[in-house]
């Protein structure tokens, strides 16, 4: 009777390291590439290493960070950025983009996007972000929908794009101000190929005449 416990409780410690999530439902992401100065909390970071709920991501100057979260979904932070990892599975799952260049694809996930000034509610989608400082954001939905609003706006609107839309919030005189720039300019500060570089790492092909993924 007690071997038959022992066998059970060892079966089960080996379940609980090896299953992604734990009993909160909170979602482990796992570096899968770093290149330059890669900082999980502070601390040097390289491949293979997990990321956790509340873990602060930095990518320093001409530096790369890519996390593939769960089996469906990457993101990839560059240039002084940084993310704070609160994805879980649950309502109040998020990442939250302090600063710099954010790019990330997901084929189902429910998260919230969170940046200084915009707030985006994303299902499966691809998107690139540039948190340019505290007060102006530039954000790109790339390839499906997005629930998009400026924050402290009770409103947004649901962006559905095939091939890139753009928009820019800037706080001025104290709310944010939301724009769209026009369309030759919708390609700011990202590329077709660093979507689809991203989404090939989780076996996505970016159909670009649709906005679905």
């Amino acid at each position: 009777m007690k071997t038959n416990q022992l066998i059970i409780f060892v079966l089960f410690i080996i379940i609980s390291i090896s299953f992604p999530h734990d009993s909160y439902g909170e979602v482990n992401g796992k570096i899968s590439f770093a290149s330059g100065k890669v900082m999980i909390n502070g601390k040097p970071a390289k491949n293979g290493d997990v990321v956790r709920y509340g873990d602060r991501v930095t990518a320093g100057d001409k530096s790369v960070c890519e996390i593939i979260v769960g089996d469906n979904g990457i993101m990839k932070i560059r240039n002084n950025a940084q993310i704070v990892f609160n994805i879980a599975e649950t309502e109040k799952s998020s990442v939250d983009i302090l600063r710099g260049w954010f790019a990330a694809v997901f084929k189902k996930r429910n998260l919230r996007v969170i940046t200084p000034t915009a707030i985006a509610g994303i299902r499966g989608t691809s998107l690139c972000i540039e948190v340019e400082n505290n007060e102006s954001t530039h954000t790109c939905t790339c390839n499906g929908n997005i629930q998009w609003a400026g924050k402290g706006h009770d409103k947004g609107e649901v962006i559905s794009a095939a091939h890139h839309a753009r928009r820019h919030y800037k706080i001025i005189d104290g709310k944010v101000v939301v724009s769209a720039p026009s369309c030759r300019k919708d390609m700011l500060y990202h590329t077709d190929r660093d979507i689809e570089e991203l989404a090939e790492k989780i076996n996505v092909r970016i159909d670009w005449g649709k906005a679905e993924m």
